[in-house]
């Protein structure tokens, strides 16, 4: 298993730059995991998602400019 940081570092595109290791994060790593449980939250309440590629990008752009 891999370490998470308290707050993430993320590009543009929702990679995580830097864990606690010196492997670095991939978009999977992060990205996905978070997608999958907001998507879950917005299904419960009706919404039907089209393109999951369009709202893992949308999620990206806001962890990046939320963090900086």
């Amino acid at each position: 298993m891999k370490k998470w940081l308290n707050q993430p570092v993320v590009d543009a595109n929702g990679v995580l730059m830097h864990g606690e290791t010196d492997e670095p994060f991939t978009k999977c790593d992060y990205i996905d995991g978070f997608h999958k449980r907001i998507v879950g939250i917005l299904e419960r309440n009706g919404y039907n998602i089209i393109d999951t590629n369009k709202l893992k990008k949308d999620l990206a752009r806001f962890i990046y400019n939320y963090s900086h």
